[in-house]
């Protein structure tokens, strides 16, 4: 009955290893650590030797246990020896086992939940089923060949060993001298463990293995594939394209993207053909709708995907062939917090300025500075688990700047920040942005218009269009936009202020009537003098309380030519449907 007890908590041990491998992948910490240039084997022997650790503590007070309450048949002077080496190599070969088994699983709570099921069935119900069916005659050849079998699993191992030194103490009693080094005792379950222990080392080192990763990965790629012709490209994006493949004063951009092409398995084109350049020292604002492929091509260059064809370089480095090097260019701050729950603020950063290789009498200025730049210091010891969401964001953030890299891609870096913390983050981008080239993407277009010294825009996976701001809102914009408020928002008020543009201004268009306030596009040819002299003139018939000026902004170019692709995918869908008519009255 103790044996059966004893069983049934060893069998969870390898589900607590395999949990923590899961959820650093998931939440995307394993490949931040890559990317921040986190030696393979110096991963996989840090989680080794920490978890090796942790369970031989535990080891420990198990015998301990047995100890106090006198358990001869494990602690005896002959059987105390065979006890620690079984339970030692369950230790190794199940913590290996745990790393294998990770990889069958994406969530870190199912990937404990199985696991703890599969060793609890296989190392307690298959022990008493096998042992069940030794005891009869009939069925003792059977239970004899699974146990060979069950035997590949390290928890059936140790509950096997448990098991038989139990029933020792027993047939010892009855004079029968067998010894616990017996290969029937634990002789065999040593051998297997043993044997297991290589080849879970090798499948764990197999899979994750870098180099076999990106030899999967290039069978795929297609460098030198003939790029997919796009058809009406705007003339700024034909122009970039020629710069990057024959402007010899563009060979220095710190991120060069030719015919980049991206296709899922399931067909989905999620980047398509894209040619761009980020030179020294550029803040180059990334913008496109939800799905329009920036993260897609952020991951690219961040090595989380490979690309379906075309080329891309990060300081001169192909990201493919030269990837160890391009990664060693990269700070990288994803979409989504890559944190570690349990670690403090101050604690991230000092691990990443590990993995960067800063030298620990550096790390405590660099880790201080950091933390003064992101608005970090009073939160320095809580965990990650504990900050808001946008300080978690901060957190990325100043990940992503340790070690001085030559190119940063902020990825959405202030969503969750409050105003005051994004004003915080811009000032922080402002600061580096002095000695690397950033990327930025954002949902925050007042971003862009305050950083950025290019902007490019990305709808369904091409480049729309591209070049510094003052262009793009001359050649995107309408013009000006005046926006008035009034004291009072009577419908006869409302007709006045109509009535006034009309007659005023008649090549002005209605942008926005709500509460009070009326915005019109007015375009470049109305004098700015003009507009101020006609406003003033009838404030106080018009009841005006206020009004601003202004000329286009980032925001209204982005949403001018997500409109035109709106209006293209309805007009193909019209297309389809009417085709798919003609189709259907043709075969009628």
């Amino acid at each position: 009955m103790i044996a059966v007890i004893i069983m049934i908590p060893l069998t969870f041990i390898p589900s607590t290893f395999v949990g923590w491998i899961v959820n650093e992948r998931q939440c995307k910490a394993r490949h931040l650590q890559n990317v921040s240039g986190l030696n393979f084997y110096v991963y996989w022997l840090s989680n080794f030797l920490f978890d090796l650790c942790s369970y031989i503590i535990t080891m420990c007070l198990v015998i301990i246990v047995f100890l106090i309450f006198g358990r001869d048949e494990y602690v005896a002077s002959n059987n105390i020896g065979a006890t620690f080496l079984v339970l030692l190599l369950y230790g190794v070969s199940g913590i290996l086992m745990a790393y294998a088994l990770s990889f069958a699983f994406n969530d870190h709570s199912s990937a404990q939940n199985v696991t703890m099921l599969i060793n609890f069935i296989v190392g307690f119900l298959l022990v008493l089923a096998v042992l069940a069916l030794k005891i009869n005659k009939s069925t003792e050849t059977a239970g004899n060949a699974l146990r060979w079998i069950f035997r590949i699993v390290p928890s059936y191992c140790v509950g096997e060993a448990i098991s038989n030194l139990a029933t020792l103490r027993v047939t010892q009693a009855f004079n029968i001298n067998n010894s616990a080094w017996d290969m029937d005792v634990v002789g065999w379950v040593c051998v297997y463990m043993a044997l297991e222990i290589p080849v879970f080392l090798f499948i764990t080192l197999f899979i994750d293995h870098p180099g076999r990763r990106q030899r999967s990965q290039r069978l795929f790629h297609n460098p030198d594939g003939a790029p997919e012709v796009i058809e009406d490209e705007d003339e700024d994006v034909v122009a970039e394209r020629r710069a990057v493949l024959e402007d010899v004063e563009r060979e220095g951009d710190l991120v060069r993207v030719v015919n980049l092409r991206k296709e899922y398995p399931n067909g989905k084109v999620a980047v398509r053909n894209i040619t761009l350049g980020v030179r020294p020292g550029e803040v180059f604002g990334f913008l496109g709708t939800n799905g329009a492929g920036k993260t897609t091509t952020i991951s690219i260059l961040c090595q989380e995907f490979y690309p379906t064809s075309g080329r891309a370089y990060v300081c001169g480095n192909d990201i493919v062939t030269e990837s160890s090097a391009a990664l060693r260019c990269i700070g990288y701050c994803p979409q989504f917090d890559a944190c570690l729950d349990l670690l403090t603020v101050e604690e991230h950063l000092y691990l990443y300025a590990g993995v960067r290789g800063i030298s620990p009498r550096s790390s405590d200025r660099v880790v201080r500075g950091l933390m003064k730049l992101c608005g970090l210091t009073e939160y320095r010891h809580t965990k990650s688990h504990e900050l808001s969401g946008g300080n978690r964001r901060k957190l990325s953030v100043a990940v992503s700047l340790i070690g001085g890299p030559r190119v940063v891609f902020f990825d959405e870096p202030s969503a969750g920040m409050d105003p005051v913390a994004r004003r915080g983050l811009w000032n922080a981008i402002e600061t580096v942005a002095d000695n690397c080239s950033v990327v930025l993407t954002t949902h925050h277009l007042e971003e862009v218009e305050a950083l950025a010294h290019r902007v490019a825009i990305m709808v369904d996976g091409t480049l729309r269009c591209i070049g510094d701001k003052t262009h793009l809102k001359q050649k995107f914009g309408t013009g000006f936009e005046v926006t008035v408020r009034v004291a009072d928002e009577s419908p006869e008020v409302v007709a006045v202020m109509e009535l006034f543009f009309e007659k005023e201004f008649p090549s002005s268009k209605v942008a926005e009537v709500r509460a009070g306030r009326f915005t019109y596009q007015l375009p470049n040819t109305v004098r700015l003098s003009r507009v101020f002299t006609a406003l003033e003139q009838h404030k106080e018939k018009l009841q005006i309380r206020d009004y601003s000026v202004s000329q286009t902004s980032i925001e209204q170019v982005f949403m001018r030519i997500s409109e035109n692709a709106e209006l293209e995918h309805m007009e193909e869908h019209e297309q389809r449907t009417q085709s798919k008519k003609k189709l259907c009255c043709m075969c009628f």
